[in-house]
């Protein structure tokens, strides 16, 4: 196993509960990259694509399941998710998203403004109406990470942090051993899934020679200080805005959604840009007014994700191999549905049959349309 994330830990748990043995090789820290930092992730259906949402219709059972079995408190939080509507055009798609969304299962509600208003009642002018979805939430997704690892250990996991993998020796379409930075030749008697966020698209090129449509971004998160006379009870997104909102403690507010930091490859870590910072802030406040006063007391970038060509993951197995997977191209929102994916990843590996849900995500859909061009000359 290669990665110490959330889908590397737990797929390492699921593996150990079957009784077999299993490694995980973690560069860094466990939860050092995208499953780690502060705030919370967001566990939302709302506003996905359409390939996801099966995944989210699973992951609102399993989410609940985690957080009565490991026991951590606040590990899930079921809050609902507002996505906020400010301009004509949005709202004349609304309709359709409900409907996609409720054909997926995903209990989906148009909120007009007026019920709005009273959900909502310190919400700007400019903001229409929204789409609620009842079911989601958000997470503790450094706590999750650390709970999969912890529990894996003791169900007899070896997890070695500060090590990764240098090269793959690749034979007979099988990968027999993975050599690491430690000079260590492991042998691969089983499988192996690369499941390192950032680092899984330059080791498959490296290795297979394999290029896959992804990149890496830091994505900022700011936590404010403490605000009083606001209370944000919900997640919170927006159409067409770069914004999340999500509850903290101590009526403290994240801010996030996909503004960035500058990575510096050398001293492996994010660099704050204060256009970010300030625009996030303005995104925020455009929404909620009395965010204005808000004090951010915490602002990080340091914590790499990976995007897809598309927004949404890759997972499928190394090109080449037989026994070996990967996951990456996240885009920002693969939290929510971690536990599926985990759960399907084991099945596919164990069974050798490719899980229907996991389908979509596969690396021929970047081929069928050059396979049709050839065909139609």
């Amino acid at each position: 196993m290669i990665g110490g994330g959330v889908f590397g830990t737990g797929v390492a748990l699921e593996i150990a509960k079957s009784g077999r043995g299993v490694r995980l090789l973690e560069k860094k820290k466990i939860a050092s990259g995208a499953s780690g930092g502060p705030g919370r992730r967001g566990v939302r259906a709302n506003g996905r694509d359409v390939r996801e949402l099966p995944l989210m219709k699973m992951a609102y059972d399993i989410w609940p399941e985690l957080h009565n079995d490991f026991d951590a408190n606040p590990f899930f939080e079921r809050t609902g998710n507002l996505l906020l509507i400010e301009r004509e055009q949005d709202l004349r798609s609304a309709s359709a998203r409900v409907w996609l969304q409720q054909e997926q299962g995903i209990s989906s509600e148009f909120i007009s403004c007026d019920e709005l208003r009273e959900m909502e009642p310190e919400l700007d002018q400019r903001i229409k109406a929204a789409i609620f979805c009842e079911m989601d939430g958000v997470c503790d997704h450094t706590a999750v990470t650390k709970a999969f690892e912890k529990r894996s250990q003791t169900l007899g996991a070896e997890i070695d942090e500060n090590c990764f993998a240098v090269s793959l020796d690749i034979k007979n379409g099988r990968v027999k051993e993975v050599i690491t930075n430690m000079e260590e030749n492991i042998q691969v008697t089983g499988t192996l899934f690369v499941l390192s966020n950032s680092t899984a698209s330059e080791i498959i090129k490296n290795q297979c020679g394999f290029h896959l449509p992804v990149w890496n971004e830091c994505l900022q998160v700011m936590i404010t200080e403490p605000i009083e006379n606001f209370y944000l009870k919900r997640l919170v997104g927006h159409s067409h805005r770069t914004i999340s909102l999500k509850p903290e403690k101590e009526n403290c507010v994240m801010i996030s959604g996909g503004w960035h930091g500058l990575w510096d490859e050398n001293l492996c870590k994010g660099e704050i840009i204060q256009k970010s910072v300030d625009g996030n802030m303005a995104d925020a406040i455009c929404l909620y007014p009395a965010l204005k006063n808000a004090v951010v007391s915490l602002v990080d970038c340091n914590h790499l994700e990976s995007m897809s060509i598309d927004n949404v993951p890759i997972i499928d197995r190394i090109p080449g191999t037989s026994n070996a997977y990967f996951a990456t191209g996240w885009s920002g929102h693969g939290w929510a549905i971690a536990p599926p994916i985990i759960k399907l990843l084991v099945e596919w590996e164990s069974s050798g049959k490719k899980p229907v849900l996991l389908q979509p995500f596969g690396l021929e859909r970047f081929m069928k349309f050059k396979s049709l061009y050839n065909l139609s000359n």
